[in-house]
């Protein structure tokens, strides 16, 4: 019994860690891009919904963020700071 408690502690959950990493991922390339995205949309139309609409998605992809953190935990915060400073 003790072997399997230790395992199941040492060994994360695959399914849940994998997802909150693609959240991670998807938080910054789709936050960052949309609000980019907006702001140039806003400069080139001068039309003052693309602000709104560029805080809106940004806003949500902060959300995105904390969901992939709790599903992820701390191992996955390690996991996806250490591969963005590899690459």
């Amino acid at each position: 019994m003790q072997v399997i408690v230790y395992v199941l502690t040492v060994m994360p959950n695959k399914k849940p860690f994998k997802t909150g990493i693609r959240f991670f991922l998807y938080s910054f390339i789709i936050g960052y891009g949309g609000i980019a995205l907006a702001s140039f949309l806003y400069l080139w139309t001068d039309n003052k919904v693309w602000i709104w609409s560029g805080s809106g998605v940004y806003g949500f992809f902060w959300i995105l963020f904390g969901i992939g953190f709790v599903l992820a935990g701390k191992e996955g915060l390690k996991y996806f700071r250490r591969k963005k400073n590899e690459g």
